[in-house]
């Protein structure tokens, strides 16, 4: 009895093992379940796009440099980054010391130049009175001397003489005052001239310090928000990173710019275009930009000029790029007051548009043994491959030209490599040696 309860113990045991293995074995060999996306082919309007990155820039700008009135200045009064100006409003202002002790120097100058002028002429018109005493009395001397010579025949020979000699002093010395007088006007219009020569020199530098001083003083030249600039000389000259932008108290050279302009009423977009979208690129064709800092509107414009030449982005990639201008279109989105210069955001460019056209994710298209490849779904884990073929592409899209007709349900990934990785996965064995 006892031999028999442990026969069939025994049998048992082996029952359960068996079943076990049984179970295991299920598990390691069976096909296992795939999951993959699938999405619906779609037929309808195939929109081309091109995708870049850019900022808002003004059209109108100017710049406000540094007076060139000679020397360093230091900024006393400076407005601030964003801040709304108006033309001729003051925006920055400089130190005035020097410039108005130039100004007292040359009212001064101004001053003893005037004082000079009126002091000589004041000597020339006394000397001239002198002068004129002077003719008179040599004038009257030779008179005098005529009427004596005229009555030399009632006199003696001697006196006779003595006449004619007093006669020819007479006029001689009359001679010679006119000359002195004439030399004497000659040398006094000369000295003024050089005089009027100083006082106008002196009065050009005034009114030469005069408009220095007035600069000093730097006005906007036209409606808009400024943006000020990065100051250089804070390191020198050189650039580095992270420079500061210039500040009340920073030393300018004349001649340098502190503060850009920007007209914020006129915009447009500007970004670098790879050498392979520009081809694909035209004027006029249409672009939404969707800006960072304002995710709630959507600008609409167009392609307003491609660069021809292309240059390398030093900073990034060295591949060729084009710059590429777009135009906002006016509305309320492109006339919108929170837009600033200086905004970057996505631009997307709508390069072709096709109506009644089969396209698919570019990735639901396998390329197998140089051939392309949809994998469409027959319900659980099954697919049918079947050969399609291609054409146009956008940056996520493509274009089936045979093949599919749409509508229909297509992997997303290729679900063969995902049952093989799932095999693997599930029954190491099989890339052990001697697996299956």
């Amino acid at each position: 009895m006892k031999a028999a309860v442990k026969w069939i113990l025994g049998l048992l045991i082996v029952g359960a093992v068996l079943a076990g293995a049984s179970v295991e074995a299920t598990r390691y060999f069976a096909p296992p379940k795939i999951e993959v996306a699938t999405i619906l082919s779609r037929n309808g309007e195939f929109v081309i796009e091109t995708h870049t990155r850019g900022t808002l820039r003004a059209v109108n700008s100017a710049m406000m440099v540094a007076p060139n009135v000679g020397g360093t200045l230091m900024i006393t009064e400076l407005a601030h980054s964003g801040e709304s100006v108006k033309k001729g409003d003051v925006a920055m202002s400089f130190d005035r010391e020097d410039m108005q002790n130039n100004v007292d120097a040359a009212k001064s100058r101004v001053e003893e130049a005037e004082q000079t002028i009126r002091k000589a002429n004041a000597d020339a018109a006394i000397k001239r009175h002198e002068d004129q005493v002077d003719l008179m009395k040599a004038q009257f001397a030779v008179r005098r001397a005529e009427l004596d010579v005229s009555k030399n025949e009632t006199v003696s020979a001697i006196d006779a003489q003595k006449n004619i000699l007093t006669l020819e002093a007479a006029k001689k010395k009359l001679s010679q005052l006119q000359e002195d007088i004439s030399a004497r006007k000659t040398s006094d219009a000369a000295d003024l001239a050089v005089n009027e020569e100083k006082l106008n020199k002196a009065k050009f530098d005034q009114t030469q310090a005069e408009t220095r001083l007035h600069q000093l003083d730097v006005k906007a030249p036209m409606d808009g928000l400024l943006s000020l600039r990065t100051n250089r000389m804070a390191a020198g000259g050189m650039w580095y990173p992270d420079l500061p932008d210039f500040g009340i108290g920073d030393q300018v050279n004349g001649g340098n710019p502190v503060i850009d302009v920007v007209d914020n009423t006129n915009l447009e977009m500007s970004a670098q275009i790879t050498e392979t979208d520009r081809g694909n690129l035209k004027e006029g064709q249409p672009v939404t930009i969707h800006l960072d800092a304002l995710p709630d509107i959507v600008i609409e414009g167009k392609v307003k000029s491609l660069g021809g030449i292309n240059a390398r982005d030093w900073d990034a990639s060295p591949n060729k790029t084009f710059e590429g201008v777009f135009e906002l279109t006016p509305g309320p989105n492109g006339n919108d007051p929170r837009l600033r210069p200086g905004l970057s955001g996505e631009v997307v460019v709508t390069t072709e548009k096709a109506p009644n056209v089969v396209f698919l994710p570019q990735q639901a298209v396998i390329e197998k043994e140089g051939r392309k490849w949809v994998y469409l779904a027959q319900g659980g884990s099954n697919f049918q491959r079947v050969e399609v073929q291609t054409g146009r592409r956008s940056e996520s899209q493509v274009e089936i030209t045979k093949g599919l007709n749409g509508g229909e349900r297509v992997a997303l990934a290729d679900p063969e490599e995902r049952s093989a990785a799932a095999k693997k996965k599930a029954n190491p064995l099989a890339s052990s040696p001697g697996g299956k």
